[in-house]
C-alpha cells in the first residue's frame, strides 16, 4: 500500500471515528468505542499502522482499559499506556505464526543449518504470535509453560470428553472437605460383583487424586500446564489418526515426546513464539507430567499395565535422546531465534562482581512502593545469607522464625541468631516417605558484616511493617495464646497474609532490580543461591558447605562465611555497637512486651514467647541497618515507615550514626592489619629460632672437635700398653652367654669409630656422607659393622678417588667375631684383621681365621629344616644363606660346603652342633650323589618332591622328615652293600656280626665295618634271648 493511500485511510478513519471525550460527553460504558479500529467503507478494518497512530493520540488509560475489558483482554491493574496499546494491537491485528521453512536445499556453502522447528497446529488464538520484539518475547517465554491463563486455554484446547476426563483426573473431588473416616460414596449392595468392582475403582481413583492434591502448589500449576499441552497434542493426533484414544501408552508417549521436542515456546498468553524451541528441562517436565496422567488412568483401569505398557526402554531412550538434542542445539546456537549462550554460562566463571551485586541490592531499595521494597529487600538478604531458593523463602511462615544463640567455633563468642524452621513438607524437593514426624530444615541468620546486607535488619523492618502498619494481629484476629490462630500466616505474603507471596510477583521484583542494575540473567530468584558458593570461597570455607551439612548440626563456618566473616576472625560487627536512643526502640512493635507477658509460662507457648522476645531483640538492628541504608539510599521507600519517618529519627540517621560508626571503626583494628602484624611476629620468631639453632650447631661442633682431640690423646698414650692375650675359644669351658660377651667385647674393641659418624645400619646401604682420613682408613680394612653388631666384608674394591666412599652392597660377606681371627695365647687384636682394599673372597677370610670355634654360631643355618624348603637347604649348602632384615637382603654367608671342606669337624665340635649338621647334610649330599649319577639339579629336586608323597598319608613330608627318610634309605642301602660284600668272602670270614663287626682275613681279629661318609655307624644293642 502506498503512503498516500495510508494517509487517506487515516483521514477517513479519524473522520469516521467517534469524537474524543474532550469534545463530547461520552457514556462511561462506551469509553471503549474510541479505542476500537475504524472501518473502511467495505467493512474491513484499517491497517495496523493507522490504528497504532490513532492509539498514540489517546493519552488516558481509562478508555484503553475499557476497550480491553470489552474485548476480554486480561491486563494488569498497574499496566501503563504502552502495554495497553500493545495488548489492543496484538488482539486486533494478530500475526499468524508460520512453521519454519525446511532447511534450504540451495543454502550457501558453510551456512549453518538449524533444526527444523514445526509449530503444531492448534487453536487459532494459541498459534498466533503478535508483533513483540525478540528480547521481550524471550522474557515472556521464560516461564510460559508454567503460568498460562487457565480459563482461556481450557476453552480453546478443549477436546470434547477427553479434556474433561483428564482435567477431572486431577480434581480432588472435594476430598479436602470430607472427614478421614467418611466414605467417598455410598454403595448399597457390595455383594454384587459389578458394584464391588466399581467400589474398588472408586477407591483407587480417590487415592490417586489425593496424591495429586498433596503436591506443592507450584507442582500442581505445572501439571495443569502440561495437561493443556497434552490436550493440544491429543487433538492433533486424534484428528490425523496417529492415535485412536486418550490412553498414555508407549506409542502415545513416543509421539508426545517428538511433539514436545519440535514445538515452539509459548508466552504467558499461550501463544507460540516463532523460531524458538523448548529446552531439555521442559521436555523432561512434560514427559513426567504425561506419566502422572497415566497414573490416574491406571487407577481407573489396572489392566493397562499389562495390555498397554507405557514406560519401556524405547520411551526412556527417546526422552534422553530428545533432551540431549535440545541441550546440544541450544549450546551450538542452532535455534534460529536464539543466540548461542555465553561460553561461561553454567560454569564457575559465571559470577557477578561485588559492584554488580551492590547495584542489584540498591535496585530492591529503589522500588516505588513500601511493601514491595521491604519484601524484595528481605528476600534478597535472606537468600544471600542462606542460599535458599525463592520458593523456600516464600514457604516460610511467620511462626517459624525463632531466636537462637550459637557458640562461635572459637568456643568463646556467643552469636545471636534467628532460625528459620522451614517445614520439609513445603520444600521443593522433599521426600514423601512414610514419615511420622515433620522435621524442619534449619536456616540460620546472623548480623552481616555489611549492614546493608544484614538479614536481621531487613527482618526488623518487615516486622515493623506487618505489626505496626499492616496490623495483621487485628485484621486476622490473631490470639497468640492459641497456636493455630497464627500458624498459617506467611512470612512474605501478598494481599492475604495466609497465602504465599505470588511467585510471579517475587520474580517481577527481581527482574526490576536486575533491570536497574543492568544485569541480564536467566536466574531470577535463584541467583543468590548460585552466588553463595563464591562468597563462601572468599571467606575460606569450601563451596556447598551450607547445603551438604546435616541440617540440625548448624554448619557454623558456612554461616559465618555467608555473612562475611572467616572462621578465625573475631565476630563483632562494628555497626551493631552504635547505641540506639531508647525512645526510638519504643516506636517499633510497642505491643511486644504485653504479648510476652500474655503467653510466657503457658503450656506449649514457648514458640510464641520466643517470637515476641525476638521482636524486642531486633529493634536495635532495625535502626542500625536503616541508618546504614540511609547513607546510600536516603530516598528509599522504607523510610516512609512510621518509626523511620519521624523528624527526630532521620537527623540521627543522617548525622549521629555515621559519626559514631566512624569512631568505633577507628578504635577497632583492621583485620588485615592484624593478620600482617601476626605474620611479622611469626617471621621474627622464626628468624630468632634459626639464629639460635645455628649457635647451637656451632657449640655442638666445637664440642665434637674437643672430644676428637681427647680421643686422639688417649689413643696415642695407650699404644704403649701391653696388649691383652687372646683366650682359647672353648665352648665346653665357657657358656653360651660368656662367649657372647667375649664376642661383644671383641667387637667393641675392634671398632673405634668417630662419634660423629656412627656405624651404618645393615639396611642402610648408603655410604658415609663425610669422608675423612679415619673413615677412609676404616673402609680400607675391608670390614664394617652392621646394625646387629655383626661384621660385614666389602665385596667391591675401594674407589680410586680419596673423596669417594666405598660402596656397600647387598652381598657383603658376613664375618665371624674378632676372636676367631686371634690365635690362642697370642696378642688379642684391638681391631679386625686388614682384609685389604681389593675385592674380598671367602678364601681370603678363611686364611685369616685362627679359631674355628665361633664359626658355627655365625654361619649355621638361621632356620630349622621344617622352616626351609629343599631349595633353601641346597642354596645354604652350595651358594650361601642370605641375611635379611625387614624383608630386605643385607648380606650373605659362605657356602657351608666350603666351610666343611676348609675346617672339617673343627667348626662344629659340640655334640648338638654335630647332630644338627648330620641332619642338615642329608639332603645336599643326596643331591650331590644324583648329580654325579648324571642328573641335573632340577631332576634331583623333582625326585625329592615325589619322595615327599607317602602312600596312605594325606599330608606331604616336611623337610626334616624328608631328611630322616633319606638317612633311613642310605643306611638300608649301606647294609645291603655290606651284606653283599660279606657273602663274597671266605667261609671262615662269613660270620659277620650284626653289630657291624667283621673278622680280618689277615690277622683273624675283629674290626669295625667301614663307615658311610666318614661317619661312625652307631652300635645296635644286642637282644639276649
Amino acid at each position: 500500500m502506498s503512503a498516500s493511500n495510508e494517509h487517506n485511510e487515516a483521514v477517513e478513519a479519524l473522520t469516521a471515528s467517534t469524537p474524543s471525550g474532550a469534545d463530547v460527553q461520552i457514556d462511561p460504558a462506551l469509553l471503549y468505542v474510541d479505542c476500537l479500529p475504524a472501518r473502511r467503507p467495505d467493512g474491513s478494518p484499517v491497517s495496523e499502522s493507522v490504528y497504532k497512530a490513532h492509539l498514540l493520540t489517546i493519552k488516558k488509560q481509562e478508555p484503553l482499559r475499557a476497550a480491553c475489558t470489552h474485548l476480554q483482554i486480561r491486563v494488569g491493574t498497574r499496566s501503563n499506556l504502552e502495554f495497553l496499546r500493545s495488548a489492543l494491537i496484538r488482539h486486533c491485528y494478530p500475526i499468524r505464526a508460520t512453521a519454519n521453512p525446511p532447511p534450504a536445499a540451495h543454502a550457501a556453502p558453510g551456512q549453518s543449518k538449524g533444526p527444523s522447528i514445526v509449530i503444531p497446529p492448534g487453536p487459532s488464538h494459541a498459534t498466533q504470535s503478535f508483533g513483540v520484539p525478540a528480547s521481550r518475547a524471550d522474557q515472556e517465554a521464560l516461564e510460559a509453560d508454567v503460568d498460562v491463563d487457565d480459563d482461556t486455554l481450557a476453552k480453546e484446547y478443549d477436546v470434547g470428553g477427553i479434556a474433561e476426563s483428564i482435567f477431572g483426573a486431577l480434581d480432588t473431588g472435594g476430598l479436602e472437605d470430607e472427614d478421614e473416616d467418611e466414605e467417598l460414596e455410598e454403595f448399597d449392595d457390595l455383594d454384587d460383583d459389578a458394584t464391588y468392582v466399581k467400589f474398588q475403582t472408586n477407591v483407587r481413583v480417590s487415592a490417586a487424586q489425593r496424591t495429586e492434591a498433596n503436591r506443592r502448589s507450584g507442582g500442581r500449576k505445572t501439571q495443569i500446564s502440561i495437561i493443556k499441552s497434552w490436550n493440544v497434542f491429543l487433538k492433533d493426533a486424534l484428528a490425523t489418526g496417529k492415535i485412536r484414544d486418550d490412553i498414555v501408552d508407549e506409542h502415545a508417549l513416543l509421539l508426545f515426546i517428538d511433539f514436545c521436542a519440535g514445538r515452539c515456546k509459548r508466552n504467558r498468553r499461550g501463544e507460540y513464539i516463532p523460531n524458538t524451541r523448548i529446552g531439555a528441562s521442559q521436555i523432561k517436565k512434560e514427559f513426567f507430567g504425561a506419566l502422572r496422567i497415566r497414573k490416574v488412568q491406571d487407577a481407573r483401569d489396572p489392566t493397562l499395565a499389562t495390555k498397554r505398557p507405557s514406560t519401556t526402554v524405547h520411551v526412556y531412550d527417546a526422552v534422553k535422546t530428545r533432551m540431549d538434542e535440545a541441550l546440544q542445539n541450544a549450546r551450538e546456537g542452532l535455534i534460529p531465534a536464539e543466540d548461542a549462550p555465553d561460553i561461561i554460562a553454567n560454569t564457575f566463571l559465571a559470577q557477578l562482581s561485588d559492584e554488580t551485586l551492590t547495584k542489584i541490592r540498591y535496585g530492591f531499595l529503589d522500588h516505588r512502593e513500601v511493601k514491595p521494597t521491604i519484601n524484595g529487600h528481605l528476600a534478597w538478604t535472606m537468600m544471600n545469607a542462606s542460599g535458599n531458593r525463592g520458593d523456600d523463602i516464600r514457604a516460610l511462615r511467620l511462626c517459624e522464625m525463632q531466636p537462637y544463640q550459637f557458640l562461635h567455633p572459637n568456643g568463646e563468642t556467643t552469636i545471636p541468631a534467628v532460625l528459620g524452621l522451614q517445614s520439609d513438607m513445603e520444600q521443593k524437593a522433599r521426600s514423601k516417605g512414610m514419615k511420622t514426624t515433620i522435621n524442619p530444615t534449619y536456616t540460620c541468620f546472623i548480623a552481616h558484616r555489611n549492614p546493608e546486607m544484614c538479614p536481621l535488619g531487613a527482618f526488623g523492618l518487615y516486622l515493623h511493617y506487618i505489626h505496626d502498619v499492616a496490623s495483621i494481629d487485628e485484621n486476622y484476629d490473631v490470639d497468640y495464646t492459641v497456636n493455630k490462630s497464627w500458624r498459617s500466616i506467611r512470612l512474605i505474603h501478598g494481599s492475604s497474609a495466609t497465602a504465599p507471596y505470588n511467585e510471579t510477583a517475587l520474580q517481577n521484583l527481581f527482574c526490576q532490580s536486575y533491570k536497574k542494575a543492568g544485569v541480564e540473567s536467566n536466574l531470577k530468584a535463584h541467583l543468590a543461591r548460585h552466588m553463595l558458593g563464591y562468597h563462601q570461597e572468599k571467606m575460606g570455607c569450601s563451596r556447598d558447605t551450607y547445603q551438604n551439612t546435616y541440617a540440625p548440626a548448624l554448619p557454623k563456618p558456612a554461616i559465618l562465611g555467608a555473612h562475611g566473616y572467616r572462621v578465625h576472625e573475631t565476630y563483632n560487627p562494628a555497626w551493631t555497637q552504635v547505641e540506639d536512643p531508647l525512645p526510638f526502640l519504643a516506636l517499633v512493635c510497642p505491643m511486644a512486651e504485653a504479648n510476652v507477658q500474655l503467653v510466657k509460662g503457658l503450656k506449649d507457648r514457648v514458640g510464641a514467647t520466643n517470637y515476641w522476645e525476638m521482636v524486642i531483640s531486633l529493634r536495635p538492628y532495625l535502626f542500625q541497618a536503616a541508618a546504614a541504608i540511609f547513607q546510600v539510599r536516603p530516598n528509599s521507600k522504607i523510610f516512609r515507615l512510621p518509626a523511620l519517618a519521624r523528624d527526630d529519627v532521620q537527623p540521627w540517621m543522617r548525622n549521629t550514626f555515621p559519626i559514631q560508626l566512624a569512631t568505633i571503626d577507628s578504635n577497632v583494628a583492621d583485620p588485615v592489619n592484624l593478620e600482617r602484624l601476626q605474620n611479622e611476629i611469626l617471621r621474627k620468631s622464626l628468624e630468632q629460632l634459626r639464629q639460635e639453632s645455628s649457635l647451637q650447631n656451632q657449640v655442638l661442633r666445637n664440642s665434637m672437635v674437643q672430644i676428637e682431640e681427647l680421643k686422639k690423646i688417649i689413643h696415642r698414650r695407650t699404644l704403649q700398653w701391653t696388649p691383652a692375650k687372646a683366650i682359647p675359644y672353648n665352648k665346653d669351658y665357657t657358656s653360651h652367654q660368656s662367649s657372647g660377651v667375649v664376642a661383644s667385647v671383641s667387637r667393641q674393641l675392634e671398632f673405634q669409630v668417630d662419634a660423629c659418624y656412627p656405624p651404618s645400619a645393615a639396611t642402610n646401604l648408603e655410604p658415609a656422607h663425610v669422608i675423612d682420613s679415619e673413615t677412609r682408613a676404616s673402609e680400607d680394612t675391608g670390614v664394617y659393622c652392621a646394625n646387629d653388631d655383626s661384621l660385614r666384608g666389602f665385596v667391591v674394591p675401594s674407589p680410586s678417588l680419596p673423596t669417594s666412599p666405598r660402596p656397600r652392597t647387598e652381598v657383603d660377606l658376613v664375618l665371624p667375631p674378632v676372636i676367631a681371627f686371634c690365635a690362642p695365647g697370642e696378642d688379642l687384636l684391638m681391631h679386625h684383621p686388614v682384609l685389604g682394599q681389593g675385592s674380598i673372597q671367602w678364601n681370603d677370610v678363611f686364611t685369616q681365621i685362627k679359631q674355628p670355634g665361633p664359626l658355627w654360631d655365625t654361619w649355621k643355618p638361621s632356620r630349622t629344616l621344617d622352616q626351609m624348603s629343599v631349595q633353601d637347604v641346597w642354596d645354604c649348602y652350595n651358594v650361601g644363606e642370605s641375611v635379611q632384615e625387614n624383608g630386605r637382603k643385607t648380606g650373605v654367608k659362605p657356602p657351608l660346603r666350603l666351610v666343611e671342606q676348609k675346617f672339617g669337624t673343627e667348626w662344629r665340635k659340640e655334640e648338638k652342633n654335630r647332630k644338627a649338621w648330620q641332619r642338615f647334610r642329608e639332603i645336599p649330599e643326596w643331591i650331590d650323589i644324583k648329580i654325579k649319577s648324571g642328573f641335573n639339579i632340577a631332576q634331583a629336586m623333582a625326585e625329592l618332591e615325589e619322595m615327599r608323597c607317602v602312600p596312605g598319608k594325606l599330608r606331604h613330608l616336611g623337610t626334616s622328615a624328608l631328611a630322616e627318610l633319606l638317612a633311613t634309605n642310605r643306611k638300608a642301602a649301606a647294609k645291603v652293600r655290606r651284606s653283599e660284600k660279606t657273602k663274597g668272602n671266605s667261609a671262615s670270614n662269613s660270620g659277620g656280626s650284626d653289630n657291624g663287626e667283621v673278622v680280618s682275613t689277615a690277622t683273624g681279629s675283629k674290626r669295625r665295618a667301614p663307615t658311610v661318609g666318614g661317619r661312625p655307624k652307631p652300635k645296635k644293642s644286642r637282644i639276649h634271648s
